[in-house]
C-alpha cells in the first residue's frame, strides 16, 4: 500500500490528511509514509508512546524481525508545531535489503546525484526533501574520544545554534552535496546500522539528512557540483579500524580540532634533503709489464709474478631527489558549538536497540 501523493499543491492542515484514513483504521501509531526513489523504500512511519515498540513488530504490531520504521519520540507532527528535525529509525537488514538497508546506496556520490530527494508526507503535512548530508557516525561516545553528534536534537534554542548543528553535519558527509540550509529550514533524519566499526555490542551509524523543500522552491535539485568530500569527519574508531591517522584530533593537546582549524591549515610542502652518491674505481697496475688490469670492468688478463700498484681513485656524483609537493584544499565551515558535541556519557536509548544487521 502506498500514500503517494501526486497532487500539484502539497496538503497541510490541523485535520488528518484523508489518504492516511486507511492506515489509521487499521494502526492508529501511523505517522506517515515514506519514500525514496530508486530504492525499495516506501513504507509506513509509525510512533508508539512506548518507544521501542515497533522494533520488532510490523505494521499489524505482530512480531517482526525486521520490525518497522519509527519516529524518535521527540519527533512531532502536530499542526503548526513541527519538530525542526524529524528522526526515523530502520533496521539495516542485510539479509532481506528491506528497510533502510538500501540507504547504503547514498554514500555512492553517483547514486545520489540520480536520487537527490526524499519523499516524506506525515497525517497533517505533505513533504519533499532535499539530501544534504550522508555520514558515518558513532553510537557512543568512547568510540569518538568522548565525542558524540547528536543528530537526533529536534529543537534549537537559537539560529545560531541550529546553522552550527547543521555545518558539523556537512562537515561530516561523505558527499558535498552544495544543497543550502537556512536558519528557517525543516530537517528530516533517517538512521541505520553500519558495519564501519562496532565496539561493546553497538555499531557504527549511517546518517542521511535532508532539508524540506520551501514555499515556491523547485523540487528539482541541481546535483551537477556534487562531489566527494575529500576530507569528511569520522569518528576515532573508523581511523583505527582503517589504520589511518585522524586530522581531527591532536594527540599533543589531546582535544578535538574544529573544521576551520583543518581546512584552514597551510599547504604543507614536502622536500628530501640532497643525497651524495660516492663512486669508487680500483685499477691496478703491473710495474714490470705494460699490462693494465681494470678491475671494476671483469676484464681478464695475463701478468707476471713482479709486485703490483694498486690505484684507487674516488669520484663523487652529487644527486638531487625532490619529493611531489602535496597540497590539501577544502572549503572551510563554521565551527560547531560545544552544545553541539556531548562528552558525557550517552543514556540508553533508541540508539543503542537500533543495532540489527542481518
Amino acid at each position: 500500500m502506498s500514500v503517494a501523493n501526486n497532487e500539484t499543491e502539497h496538503y497541510y492542515s490541523d485535520k488528518v490528511n484523508p489518504k492516511f484514513l486507511e492506515l489509521l483504521g487499521k494502526n492508529e501509531d501511523t505517522f506517515g509514509w515514506i519514500t525514496i526513489e530508486g530504492t525499495n523504500i516506501n513504507y509506513p512511519v509509525l510512533k508508539s508512546s512506548e518507544p521501542e515498540f515497533y522494533m520488532r513488530r510490523g505494521f499489524d504490531k505482530s512480531f517482526s524481525r525486521e520490525g518497522s520504521l519509527f519516529a524518535d519520540e521527540n519527533s512531532s507532527i502536530e499542526y503548526k508545531k513541527e519538530s525542526k528535525n524529524i528522526v526515523i529509525y530502520g533496521h539495516h537488514m542485510v539479509s532481506t535489503g528491506t528497510m533502510f538497508k538500501q540507504l547504503d546506496n547514498f554514500t555512492n556520490v553517483n547514486f545520489y546525484k540520480k536520487h537527490p530527494n526524499i519523499k516524506f508526507d506525515t497525517l497533517f503535512r505533505d513533504g519533499e526533501y532535499k539530501i544534504f548530508a550522508v555520514m558515518i557516525t558513532n553510537s557512543l561516545p568512547s568510540q569518538d574520544n568522548g565525542n558524540f553528534y547528536n543528530y537526533m536534537q529536534h529543537d534549537f534554542e537559537t539560529d545560531e545554534e541550529f546553522i552550527s548543528w547543521v555545518n558539523e553535519a556537512k562537515g561530516r558527509s561523505l558527499i558535498n552535496t552544495t544543497v543550502d540550509v537556512v536558519a528557517t529550514d525543516e530537517i528530516l533524519t533517517l538512521q541505520t546500522c553500519n558495519d564501519s566499526f562496532e565496539s561493546e555490542n553497538s555499531k557504527a551509524r549511517l546518517i542521511v539528512m535532508a532539508r524540506r523543500i520551501r514555499e515556491n522552491e523547485s523540487n528539482n535539485t541541481d546535483t551537477s557540483l556534487a562531489v566527494k568530500n575529500p576530507i569528511p569527519k569520522y569518528p576515532q574508531m573508523w581511523y583505527d579500524e582503517n589504520s589511518q591517522v585522524n586530522p581531527y584530533y591532536s594527540v599533543e593537546e589531546n582535544r578535538t580540532l574544529s573544521f576551520d582549524e583543518v581546512n584552514n591549515a597551510p599547504t604543507s610542502t614536502t622536500k628530501k634533503p640532497s643525497s651524495t652518491t660516492t663512486t669508487t674505481t680500483t685499477t691496478t697496475t703491473t710495474t714490470t709489464a705494460p699490462v693494465t688490469v681494470a678491475v671494476n670492468n671483469n676484464q681478464s688478463s695475463t701478468t707476471s709474478r713482479s709486485s703490483t700498484t694498486t690505484k684507487k681513485t674516488t669520484t663523487k656524483k652529487q644527486t638531487t631527489t625532490k619529493a611531489p609537493t602535496s597540497t590539501t584544499k577544502t572549503t572551510a565551515l563554521e565551527t560547531t558549538s560545544a552544545s553541539t558535541i556531548a562528552t558525557t556519557q550517552q543514556t540508553t536509548d533508541l540508539r543503542d536497540v537500533i543495532n540489527e544487521n542481518e
